[in-house]
């Protein structure tokens, strides 16, 4: 792949019998990347098992077959934490900064709402994949902007723009044993044993 659109369309009908079957392809890159026509043969024909789709080829103008089939539709919120529009701000102010010679204090991130509950008791009942799986969808669950989408894609750029708080894993405080510490640090939430 080269060129000045070197990424377009990486997933074809050219490369899915290349795939191994029953894949799960996720693009939260962009939208571009695969083809909507692949995406559907392959979903139809079962080569492709599942498919999360975050950005989509001609949004906002998404193919309503594709959505159909896919398994977790979202509209292209994946970088929409509150967190990360904050941290890119920082980012793009200092850079501006630096660029123009400024020189600033280090930038402090200040006034982020905090979850309504920001403290989660985690539930070990189902072992640490059950229990990873349940704070992922508390901190984050992605069903709410999955159904969003399907009720009403023609609104992908409002449902974008009228984006709902939300906050980034570290934001939450997990109250679990011993045990489980180091595998709840490692998706970035806090802990607290218990």
């Amino acid at each position: 792949m080269s060129g000045e659109y070197a990424t377009y369309h990486m997933l074809d009908s050219d490369i899915l019998p290349l795939l191994k079957d029953n894949v799960v392809i996720i693009n939260a890159a962009r939208g571009e990347i695969t083809s909507t026509t692949a995406l559907l043969e392959g979903l139809k024909s079962g080569k492709i098992w599942k498919t999360v789709i975050d950005v989509w080829e001609n949004e906002p103008y998404i193919d309503k077959d594709l959505l159909k089939h896919t398994w977790i539709a979202t509209p292209h919120i994946a970088g929409y934490s509150i967190d990360s529009k904050a941290i890119g701000t920082a980012m793009a102010v200092k850079s501006i900064a630096d660029n123009l010679s400024i020189n600033m204090p280090e930038i402090e991130i200040k006034g982020i709402p905090e979850p309504k509950e920001a403290e989660i008791t985690c539930s070990t009942t189902g072992g640490c994949e059950q229990m990873i799986a349940d704070l992922l969808l508390f901190a984050y669950n992605i069903r709410e902007d999955d159904a969003r989408l399907r009720q009403s894609p023609a609104t992908f750029e409002k449902q974008r723009g009228d984006y709902p708080v939300r906050r980034e894993y570290g934001a939450f405080t997990v109250l679990c044993p011993s045990e489980y510490s180091d595998t709840v640090l490692k998706f970035g939430f806090k802990v607290k044993p218990v």
